[in-house]
């Protein structure tokens, strides 16, 4: 098992100061473990393979050097614990350039999660561990040579995730995108960290990704129309963050959304 090689150089180099401040801003709860204080906590420790999460096990955790384990059973996958862990777990995973390592996880009330530590080669010093990256590599290999051959040749697949804030004019206040829309699906908001407050103003779309570019683009169409439906006040203005200038006022929403 190898990460790539760049990346895990960068992570290696990058402080945990950087770290815990590009997770925030991603809206993800922080708090590394401290070796100076008594510190100890039940979590869960999440591995992930390729941003595919391998298993979750329950962790007693004891500073950053001292995480081991305290109960070898899973985490049931059916439960919500178990999925909102997930997602966490990869999202910050990535965030921090990586796809494949561990995340360790405590819950913070009954519907959040923070980040205790982040290993990128979790699997150098535990033959377990070794033993369920290689066997979800191979798995990956294989799977990776049997769609190749269903396809007769590699695909290319593209994607977006365009964003927008929704502001009222004339005086130019921005309206929390989470008013209107949820964290999740294929027009969602996403999270901003400001003064150690999480919101979520900024709107999000999230079309299906595509080989056909004229498929994404109808794919992108259905996300617009999907937001359009659930943002009901018809007076706001959908601004581009990428682009100042560049308004979207609801005769063009219209447009792309495809409406009559």
């Amino acid at each position: 098992m190898q990460q790539p090689g760049q990346a895990l150089i960068r992570f290696r180099q990058m402080p945990n100061d950087e770290k815990k401040r590009r997770l925030e801003r991603s809206g993800i709860a922080v708090q590394w473990m401290d070796s100076s204080l008594a510190d100890f906590a039940i979590g869960y420790a999440v591995q992930i393979h390729q941003l595919r999460v391998l298993e979750i096990r329950r962790r007693a955790i004891e500073g950053p050097s001292k995480v081991r384990a305290h109960d070898l059973s899973e985490l049931d996958q059916r439960s919500l614990l178990y999925v909102r862990m997930e997602r966490l777990a990869v999202r910050a995973l990535y965030t921090l350039g990586l796809d494949s390592g561990e995340v360790v996880l405590t819950p913070l009330g009954e519907r959040s999660c923070q980040v205790r530590e982040v290993s990128a080669q979790p699997w150098l010093n535990d033959r377990r561990l070794a033993t369920l990256y290689e066997i979800s590599a191979r798995e990956g290999d294989i799977e990776g040579e049997n769609l190749s051959v269903e396809r007769g040749r590699d695909r290319l697949l593209i994607g977006m995730d365009p964003e927008f804030v929704l502001v009222r004019m004339p005086e130019g206040r921005v309206v929390p995108a989470s008013r209107y829309l949820g964290r999740l699906g294929i027009a969602g908001c996403d999270a901003v960290t400001r003064r150690g407050r999480t919101l979520y103003p900024v709107a999000e779309l999230r079309p299906a990704p595509s080989g056909d570019p004229a498929r994404l683009l109808k794919h992108l169409r259905q996300a617009f129309a999907t937001a359009a439906r659930r943002i009901a006040d018809r007076t706001l203005i959908w601004q581009a963050g990428g682009c100042r200038n560049r308004v979207f006022r609801w005769a063009d929403i219209c447009i792309l959304a495809g409406f009559r």
